[in-house]
C-alpha cells in the first residue's frame, strides 16, 4: 500500500486517492508491489530498494548515499506484544525535498507518528525532520517494549524465587522456561533494533553537518544518539537479568528432579533390610529352625516390618527426609 503525506497547518495530513503524489513530503510503501515502487521512484527521482535489497545480510550496505539521495535500513520488531514477535527491516530514501519508506512488516509506531507529527520540538515541514521524528518514535516504541519486559521480568523472578503453595509441576517450571525464553528472544531484537537505529542516526548526522541550516536537528539528533545509548544499557542490564532467571529456574528444575531421585533412594534403603530378612528366609536349607515353628511367619514379618520402621527413623533423626 502507498501512502503520501504533506505538511498541512503544522502537521502532517493524509494525502486522498484522487490527490497527486508529486506534493507529498512523505512516502509511506507498506509491503509495496512492484508498481508501486515504480510510482515512489518516479516522484521522488531516485529508485526505492526492494526487499532482497533490504534484507541484505552485509551491514555495510545499510547506509549508503549517492548524487541522487541517502539510503538508510533499519531493523525494527513487530507483533511485540504477541507470542512470536517478529524484526524486520524498514529501508528510508531521502532527499532535501522528499522521504520515502519501505517496509513489509508494520511496526506500531508508523500508525501514531503521522496524528502526532506536529508535537515535536522540531516540527515536520521538512523530510529530514519527518525521519527526525519517525526516528523519536522508533525510540519512544523501544522504551516502551524495555519497560513492558522489565515488568513481565519482575513477574516471573516472584514465580521463581517466592513460591507459595506446595510443590512445583513440570507444567508450570516448562512454562516458566519457555517465558524467560520468549522474554530473551524479543531482548535480542531490541539490541539489533538499537543498533541498527544507533548506526543510522550517526550516518544521518554526517547529512546534518553538510546542511547549514539544521541546528535544531542535529541538537535533537544528539539527544536521541543519547537515548539509543542509554536504552542499549538497559536492554544489556534486562539480558543479565533473564540469564538470571533461566540460571534460576534450571536450579529448581534440578532441585525438583533430586526430590524425586531421592525418593526413590530412601525407598530402596528402606525396604533394604526387610528384602535382606526375606532372602535369608527364602534360602533352602534343611535346618532352619524358625520355619517349622508356629510363630516363625508372623515373628519374620514383624522382624521386615521393624527394620523398615528403624531405617525410616534412623533418616528422619539425621535430617535427610
Amino acid at each position: 500500500m502507498l501512502s503520501g503525506y504533506v505538511h498541512e497547518k503544522g502537521g502532517l495530513r493524509r494525502l486522498a486517492p484522487d490527490e497527486p503524489l508529486h506534493s507529498a513530503l512523505w512516502l509511506d510503501l507498506a509491503d509495496p508491489d512492484e508498481d508501486e515502487r515504480a510510482r515512489a521512484a518516479a516522484v521522488l527521482g531516485a529508485p526505492v530498494p526492494g526487499r532482497a535489497e533490504m534484507e541484505e545480510i552485509e551491514i555495510s550496505s545499510r547506509l549508503y548515499q549517492d548524487a541522487q539521495a541517502a539510503y538508510l535500513t533499519i531493523v525494527l520488531p513487530a507483533l511485540s506484544e504477541t507470542a512470536e514477535p517478529i524484526i524486520g527491516p524498514v529501508a528510508f530514501v531521502l532527499t532535501r525535498d522528499r522521504l520515502v519508506s519501505t517496509r513489509h512488516i508494520a511496526p506500531r509506531p508508523f500508525e501514531t507518528y503521522p496524528g502526532r507529527a506536529g508535537g515535536t520540538g522540531f516540527g515536520c515541514a521538512s523530510a529530514d525532520s519527518v525521519l527526525m521524528g519517525l526516528m523519536a518514535e522508533f525510540i519512544d516504541r523501544l522504551a516502551d517494549i524495555l519497560e513492558r519486559i522489565g515488568g513481565d521480568l519482575e513477574g516471573v523472578s516472584k514465580r521463581v524465587f517466592r513460591r507459595q503453595g506446595g510443590r512445583r509441576s513440570s507444567e508450570e517450571l516448562r512454562g516458566l522456561l519457555e517465558d524467560i525464553g520468549r522474554k530473551g528472544d524479543l531482548l535480542g531484537e531490541i539490541g539489533a533494533s538499537l543498533l541498527s537505529i544507533e548506526r543510522a542516526l550517526g550516518f544521518f548526522g554526517q547529512i546534518l553537518e553538510e546542511r547549514t541550516d539544521n541546528k535544531g536537528l542535529r541538537r535533537a539528533l544528539r539527544t536521541q544518539l543519547s537515548d539509543v545509548k542509554s536504552l542499549s544499557e538497559h536492554s544489556a542490564f534486562l539480558n543479565e537479568k533473564v540469564s538470571l532467571m533461566l540460571d534460576a529456574t534450571l536450579g529448581m528444575i534440578n532441585i525438583a528432579q533430586n526430590d524425586t531421585i531421592k525418593i526413590f533412594s530412601v525407598l530402596a534403603v528402606v525396604f533394604m533390610p526387610p528384602t535382606l530378612i526375606a532372602s535369608i528366609y527364602g534360602m533352602n536349607f534343611r535346618w532352619m529352625p524358625e520355619l517349622h515353628t508356629v510363630w516363625g511367619y508372623p515373628f519374620a514379618l514383624m522382624l521386615m516390618l521393624a527394620s523398615a520402621v528403624g531405617t525410616y527413623r534412623f533418616f528422619r533423626r539425621r535430617g535427610w527426609l
